[in-house]
């Protein structure tokens, strides 16, 4: 099976394992209880499984006012409501259900079966992440890609994420020197908003989407390499100065992440992570410095702008762009082209004479990415309100 964009948001119910990380359908939030309240009758459903399900009885009073007020569902957010207790009480049918059936993952109520594609996904993700310990599960999404997942317990990374030098990035913001600029809405006065996400949810990301894309090669790439291109997608900032890419060109020769994981991860507590695994450890950091004998370094150059891309343009997209009329042109182009970051699905690892050359099989896909990312060039990194507080 091929892993797309368009499988993992509109058509994937059950959780799917890969190497390191868990695909998961992802709990509802408010885009989807729009979809689901703009294509479902959510009273009817109620209705009908109260039979079965005793909670959802409770909920009949409010159902019932549907019919006597249908005018009103709406406008008075009953819809939203009753899908809400709908929600709590199917959620808890499902769960007692699956613990009652212990061994028997695949069993499911008869019920299950009736319901809305987001409701099953929902069904599924919340018992999947009731079975784990909290601690590392918690849902990661990478905005715009379709992707969201978990990390496998008990997997060569968990002592990787736990790492100090990996911890090192949560610090790190991943756009630490730029600003975005918001509009206070009461006055339409600017004010500075520094980027939220990190080096660390950076390298998640990447890691993420780096998995789905070994899934896809997994006939051409053997296992030892699929798992060393994944242990390097989530390693590859490692090295990054504290100070982030602003400090960089005080000494690129010394400051260059590229130079820096090289000291890092000959320490001795990653040698013995490395010889646990089974991966070459000079492998990873070729591969990040995109000097392997494979040609792998280049498939995980272009994950890399993948994953920043799309948390840059939700990080642009979440104020400035939206609020500041001066910089239309990234928001615009993004609502024309909503496939343009969910371009890691056409990628495909070519065996030529010993290397793996890095293909993208929808030249129009990779066309909208390239255009869109030269938007973020113009109006993100380089622009010059995006270094300057002096409307502050």
């Amino acid at each position: 099976m091929q892993l797309t964009a368009d499988y993992l948001q509109n058509k994937m119910t059950r959780c799917l394992p890969l190497r390191n990380i868990v695909l998961i359908p992802g709990l509802i939030g408010k885009p989807e209880s729009d979809k689901i309240l703009s294509r479902c009758n959510i009273r009817s459903i109620v209705e009908n499984l109260s039979r079965e399900i005793a909670g959802l009885r409770s909920l009949l009073p409010l159902a019932e006012r549907f019919r006597e007020f249908p005018w009103q569902s709406d406008k008075g957010g009953l819809n939203s409501l009753l899908l809400a207790g709908f929600l709590i009480e199917i959620n808890n049918a499902y769960l007692q259900f699956r613990w009652s059936k212990p061994g028997k993952d695949s069993l499911e109520p008869g019920w299950f079966f009736s319901l809305p594609r987001e409701i099953k996904g929902h069904l599924r993700t919340a018992f999947f992440l009731s079975q784990l310990n909290p601690y590392l599960n918690f849902p990661i999404t990478i905005p715009f890609t379709g992707v969201q997942y978990i990390f496998r317990r008990g997997g060569p990374m968990d002592k990787l994420i736990l790492n100090s030098d990996f911890e090192r990035l949560a610090e790190l913001g991943q756009l630490a020197n730029l600003i975005l600029w918001d509009h206070n809405k009461k006055n339409n006065q600017p004010f500075p908003r520094v980027p939220e996400h990190s080096r660390f949810t950076h390298s998640m990301g990447t890691h993420g989407l780096m998995d789905p894309v070994t899934f896809n090669n997994c006939r051409r790439l053997p296992p030892l390499l699929r798992l060393t291109l994944s242990v390097s997608s989530l390693l590859h900032d490692i090295g990054m100065p504290a100070g982030g890419d602003g400090i960089k060109p005080l000494n690129p020769k010394y400051l260059a992440e590229e130079k820096a994981v090289v000291e890092v991860l000959r320490r001795e507590p990653w040698q013995v992570f490395f010889w646990e695994i089974g991966v070459s450890p000079q492998l990873v950091i070729d591969i990040i410095r995109n000097e392997d004998r494979y040609g792998l370094g280049e498939s995980q150059s272009w994950v890399d702008r993948i994953d920043y891309t799309a948390d840059d343009t939700f990080e642009y997209l979440g104020g400035f762009c939206q609020k500041n009329p001066a910089s239309p042109e990234p928001r615009d182009f993004f609502i024309g082209h909503p496939d343009a970051l969910t371009v890691w699905d056409c990628i495909e690892l070519v065996p030529r004479d010993g290397k793996y050359l890095t293909v993208f099989n929808n030249p129009e896909k990779l066309g909208n990415f390239l255009e869109l990312r030269a938007l973020n060039l113009r109006h993100i990194y380089y622009a010059p309100e995006s270094r300057s507080q002096k409307n502050t």
